[in-house]
């Protein structure tokens, strides 16, 4: 009879243990929980508060035309142009720059010309800053101060007496090329963005060092890779670097008269 008294004992003790054990675990799996899974649900959280963003077709009319207000064009000498190492705007790049790179988008009719060599066949002639401004205006969303400016090595504008004098004339032994390719674009809020890849490339014919230098960005802060003319002509330069591309991000936004211009261009890190 006390055997078996002492065996209730002993179960009835093991049952209360485990009964403790279950409780504690318990307890201590409701206590950690939110440590537990936290993370993993505020991963997935998505706020009500985020910004809608309107994607667009990058072959649309709207983003092929403001892809072409971003300041940079191919031109026979070195140029810094809006793809740099750092964030650019109208503030930061060369005045001269810019009415260079509006200069080039516009046709100026010969009823605009003032005759500088007594024909229109000479090339040389001048016109009214307005009609420059116009353009400017349409690119960077305001006039900019004018100057006298050069287009390449071999045309420039000269600003004298309140007018522009175009003339040309003159020759170079290298060249620079900008290689883009539009990867996305979409309206968050009032601002268009517009983000691409870009290579810069340098061909130098004269000096020291003559070759094609390929870099990350126009003001020439990372050499990507360099050839000689013998192998940029026997391969393909551009193809080899494809995949050393930069990432860009181009902000434009709208004026008052409903219309984008482009206000920044900067790497994307």
């Amino acid at each position: 009879m006390d055997k078996q008294n002492n065996s209730v004992k002993v179960l009835t003790i093991v049952v209360v243990i485990a009964i403790v054990l279950v409780i504690a675990q318990a307890i201590f799996i409701i206590v950690n929980l939110d440590k537990l899974t936290g993370p993993e649900e505020k991963e997935v959280i998505v706020s009500n508060e985020e910004k809608d963003i309107e994607e667009l077709n990058i072959k649309s009319s709207l983003v092929t035309q403001l892809y072409g207000y971003i300041p940079q064009y191919d031109v026979d000498i070195p140029q810094e142009n809006a793809y740099q190492s750092y964030k650019t705007s109208v503030d930061s790049l060369q005045n001269a720059f810019l009415l260079a790179n509006a200069f080039r988008r516009i046709t100026i009719s010969n009823e605009d010309k003032e005759v500088v060599e007594g024909n229109y066949d000479s090339g040389w002639f001048k016109f009214k800053p307005e009609i420059l401004q116009a353009e400017v205006k349409k690119l960077y969303g305001k006039e900019l101060p004018n100057e006298s400016f050069s287009i390449d090595s071999s045309s420039s504008c000269l600003f004298e007496d309140g007018k522009y004098q175009y003339g040309y004339g003159g020759m170079s032994g290298m060249g620079s090329e900008n290689v883009r390719k539009i990867t996305k674009a979409y309206i968050m809020e009032d601002n268009l963005y517009i983000e691409d890849e870009y290579l810069y490339i340098e061909n130098i014919g004269f000096g020291d060092e003559t070759g094609t230098f390929i870099y990350e960005t126009s003001d020439k802060s990372n050499l990507v890779a360099k050839y000689s003319f013998e192998e940029k002509l026997a391969g393909n330069t551009i193809v080899e670097n494809l995949n050393n591309m930069k990432k860009y991000k181009h902000t434009f936004k709208k004026g008052q008269d409903g219309e984008y211009y482009w206000v920044s261009s900067e790497p994307i890190v």
